[in-house]
């Protein structure tokens, strides 16, 4: 795994991550290429990132990227989606959140920030009045909460709600992703559209 920064507070955030080489500039970037995963900083505006990511996409479709921002926004987040990034996310999250994007990203997954997937479901997907089979196996409160999730709910606001706590909104994600062969929020939310 690569990790592409020329942003020195980004190279000495990660220093002590395990299997993660650097390459710090743009025209070492294509020797780096050979990873099975490139973590993109595009916080330094010295150049234009957006031209050389499609460029590099261009030649290179099978590469995995996890693109990361020092200020990641959703408009930022949903270009590099479209343009074939597997994850995007803060430049300076979690290590347990890096270690999780970049291991379902290796795995061939996508791998997004919480709040950016709520948006994606609550500004992308519209749910419809058809029922979904898949929906039919779960109880009462589980279909209450896949409905709240389903329109970008977060656990804290469905347990609000529906006056539970977050945890019991987690076991009931936990059942309806086994019931309906779902294994996140937005392939639970594109179960109703």
């Amino acid at each position: 795994m690569v990790l592409f920064s020329q942003n020195t507070n980004v190279q000495k955030f990660y220093q002590k991550e395990d299997n993660l080489h650097f390459c710090t500039s743009k025209e070492t970037l294509q020797r780096c290429l050979e990873e099975d995963v490139l973590v993109w900083d595009i916080s330094n505006k010295t150049f234009d990132h957006q031209a050389l990511f499609r460029e590099i996409r261009e030649d290179k479709l099978s590469l995995n990227i996890l693109v990361i921002s020092q200020d990641p926004t959703h408009e930022e987040g949903r270009y590099y989606i479209s343009q074939g990034a597997k994850g995007y996310g803060n430049a300076f999250m979690d290590k347990t959140l890096f270690k999780q994007a970049t291991k379902l990203i290796q795995e061939g997954s996508i791998w997004l920030y919480p709040e950016f997937m709520q948006y994606l479901i609550k500004e992308h997907i519209t749910p419809t009045q058809s029922e979904n089979p898949r929906l039919n196996s779960l109880s009462k409160k589980e279909r209450e909460v896949a409905d709240f999730v389903a329109k970008g709910m977060s656990n804290k606001d469905v347990a609000e709600a529906l006056a539970i706590t977050t945890t019991t909104v987690k076991t009931h994600l936990s059942h309806i992703y086994n019931k309906t062969n779902t294994n996140s929020r937005l392939s639970l939310a594109l179960l109703y559209k």
